[in-house]
């Protein structure tokens, strides 16, 4: 006879955070329209830097490859 009794699922212990966006100059579109941050894992051992990510408001959605 099988155990049909609901899982619970184990406890969340790390957390990737894309960090607190601020704002940068877009060198395609000339304008303070770019927006950047940097991603941590906030982990039980403490805080891991992923990496940076970035973006603009106009030029990514005319053409993403464009900044």
């Amino acid at each position: 006879m099988s155990d049909h009794s609901p899982r619970t699922a184990p406890p969340v212990t790390d957390v990737v955070h894309q960090g607190t966006p601020h704002a940068t100059w877009c060198t395609h579109c000339k304008a303070w329209t770019g927006v950047a941050g940097t991603a941590v894992l906030l982990g039980t051992d403490g805080v891991t830097v992923l990496g940076t990510w970035s973006g603009c408001s106009i030029c990514t959605e005319e053409d993403p490859r464009a900044c």
